[in-house]
């Protein structure tokens, strides 16, 4: 029975697919994960949502070597969802932790939901400070939550997200209608405190990778496609350099300028970003830029 499923396995084109990529998503992953694992791990992601299978072919390889190339584990602390024929990565909150830790400045990162019974402050400016004592006994409805970041050496900062926060979070999340996502479950107190982290995540330094975490969704929830690593002839394109680009679709540049400024000013996406050439001027994180090897021949930096 094993060896049947295992040819069965093999002559999925899903998991051809995937082993196609396997030598680039090697180059790419960290030392703590193999590209066996990595792959084997992310086929049974796959094969839980067979939606998936729906999705544009290079949409779902993208996200994939994305996760790989930001070391988390497809399936648990990173997720692939189907949006219309769009693979899509989400970070959830275990994965936005990983990544802060992976910092040499943080010290910890507590999340937590906070109730209506709870006793809860904060305050901003000069004498910042956030105070809560959860109630002991009924909480009542959610009310607000935290994300904290402590620095080693001392020192702290925090993000609060209230409920109009969410509300308006939840309007442009794609997939919050839908009665399964974590929005309408028992994960909803900590889908407002990963709010709270990706917003804090822009301010916590020597962090990149998280950063480009949050950067990924505040995509999605601005209704654009996540623009993830250059893949060619199953070769991850890590430095622009021999690259055979596609055709590029007739794009009007001062449009999209005014829709990213737009964004930009509603606070939908990081005003750390610049239109990028090579990726058909789409917005990347001003972090991806200071990795690429062709910035001093882009416009964008002219």
């Amino acid at each position: 029975m094993s060896e049947q499923k295992a040819v069965t396995t093999k002559e999925d084109p899903i998991y051809q697919m995937l082993a196609n990529y396997k030598t680039a998503i090697a180059s790419v992953l960290p030392k703590h994960l193999t590209p066996e694992k990595f792959l084997r791990i992310a086929y049974q992601a796959i094969h839980k949502v067979p939606k998936l299978r729906s999705c544009n072919s290079l949409s779902l390889i993208n996200a994939i070597i994305e996760a790989s190339i930001l070391g988390l584990e497809v399936g648990r602390t990173a997720h692939l969802i189907p949006f219309k024929d769009q693979a899509t990565l989400i970070i959830d909150y275990k994965g936005m932790i990983e990544l802060a830790h992976r910092s040499d400045k943080v010290e910890s990162t507590p999340l937590k939901a906070v109730y209506e019974n709870d006793l809860f402050e904060y305050a901003e400016g000069t004498d910042r400070y956030i105070k809560h004592k959860p109630a002991r006994d009924k909480r009542g409805k959610l009310s607000a939550a935290y994300a904290i970041v402590n620095f080693k050496g001392g020192g702290y900062d925090f993000e609060v997200v209230l409920p109009e926060d969410i509300e308006s979070v939840k309007k442009r999340s794609p997939g919050a209608k839908k009665a399964d996502s974590p929005w309408n479950t028992e994960d909803e107190p900590m889908m407002w405190a990963k709010t709270a982290m990706r917003r804090l995540a822009k301010r916590i330094p020597q962090c990149p990778e998280l950063q480009k975490a949050a950067y990924l969704e505040e995509l999605v929830e601005a209704g654009l496609k996540q623009n993830l690593a250059h893949i060619t002839n199953g070769a991850i394109d890590a430095d622009f350099k021999s690259v055979k680009e596609e055709p590029r679709e007739p794009i009007q540049k001062q449009a999209i300028t005014e829709k990213l400024d737009k964004l930009k000013a509603d606070g939908q996406i990081s005003k750390e970003t610049k239109l990028c050439p090579n990726k058909n001027d789409k917005p990347v994180p001003i972090a991806d830029c200071d990795l690429c090897t062709v910035r001093q021949g882009c416009p964008a930096w002219a």
